[in-house]
């Protein structure tokens, strides 16, 4: 199957001038797609990133400055696109990573990241709707992962992006059905362009590379591609979140303990066993919970489990089993 192109059709890039926005753009540049960059102070990097797309095709590029949650700088970004045409895609890449200055984020800290990473983006999307009429479109929301799974020491900038998710699941569904405005949101994990570089360089995510967590940090062309996904003509998705981020979120247990992540000798994979199971059903697998009153099976299974362990190889992730109104269990 080909994918549709998207020549001819009129985009704004809310924050499309950054790292994973400038390659965005490129992307879409080259399809064909007429767009309008939006950034917040430098307008240097803009006018370059928009002076390289104009080198390369003749598909009209507009550059607009200013803070997303300001109405003017919205009515200005909406204004261009309808100068180009008929609006159809809106991505919103605008927002700040909310780092407090003195570790515990101040109430001034934590309303401006709501401002930047919220507000904003839900108030520009509500605006670009308005500008559609008619005609059908396709918004993308920018989230992360810390919007969809809790790591610590995020509460100022993870809240805002996962009432962001929730108020795209809003918006889908209000602006869904024949008007077929679609709303889906990309949460990004850590990729070595925009927000997550400076964090990258610092060493702070190498532990999830060095533990075996992620292949790999994420790059530009990553997120680009699915919010490329989502911005295809004719779409069929809408309401959803794709996570991008290589399975972080999903594996970043394996990091809870040592021998997790090196399960590699008899006793390794022992304590690895203990620490991964629970318990493991003897005669069925209705799942269900172990009351205190099973401890004493549920010891005896474990062991079961911890002596297997030593005699043979450990290998994936076992789910947590449990014990509760288990026929050998009693009550």
């Amino acid at each position: 199957m080909t994918a549709a192109t998207l020549a001819g059709r009129v985009c704004i890039l809310a924050g499309g001038t950054g790292g994973i926005g400038a390659v965005l753009a490129r992307a879409l540049h080259d399809e064909g797609a007429a767009l309008v960059l939006g950034y917040r102070a430098d307008r240097e990097r803009a006018e370059r990133v928009a002076a390289t797309l104009r080198s390369s095709g003749p598909a009209a590029v507009s550059v607009i400055g200013g803070d997303v949650y300001e109405a003017a700088t919205r009515d200005a970004l909406v204004a261009a696109a309808v100068a180009l045409g008929q609006p159809y895609g809106l991505v919103v890449l605008a927002g700040d990573p909310a780092r407090p200055k003195a570790g515990v984020p101040t109430a001034d800290e934590m309303q401006r990241s709501l401002q930047d990473n919220y507000l904003g983006p839900v108030l520009l999307a509500r605006d670009f709707r308005a500008a559609l009429g008619d005609g059908d479109g396709a918004i993308v929301l920018l989230s992360t992962m810390q919007g969809v799974a809790p790591f610590e020491g995020s509460l100022a900038y993870a809240a805002p992006k996962a009432a962001l998710v929730h108020a795209a699941h809003i918006m889908a569904k209000e602006w869904g059905g024949r008007a077929d405005v679609r709303v889906n949101v990309v949460a990004p994990g850590v990729t070595a362009a925009g927000m997550a570089e400076a964090s990258i360089r610092s060493g702070k995510y190498d532990r999830f590379v060095n533990g075996g967590v992620i292949a790999r940090f994420g790059r530009a062309e990553d997120v680009a591609r699915a919010i490329r996904f989502f911005l295809e003509p004719d779409g069929y998705v809408t309401g959803q979140i794709l996570v991008v981020d290589g399975g972080l979120t999903l594996r970043r247990d394996v990091l809870s303990s040592p021998a997790r992540a090196a399960p590699t000798t008899s006793r390794n994979r022992a304590r690895f066993a203990r620490d991964e199971l629970d318990v493991v059903r003897k005669h069925d697998r209705r799942p269900s919970r172990v009351p205190v009153h099973h401890h004493e099976l549920a010891a005896e299974i474990l062991h079961r489990v911890a002596d297997r362990a030593e005699r043979e190889p450990v290998y994936g992730t076992v789910g947590v089993v449990h014990l509760a109104n288990h026929p050998a269990a009693g009550s």
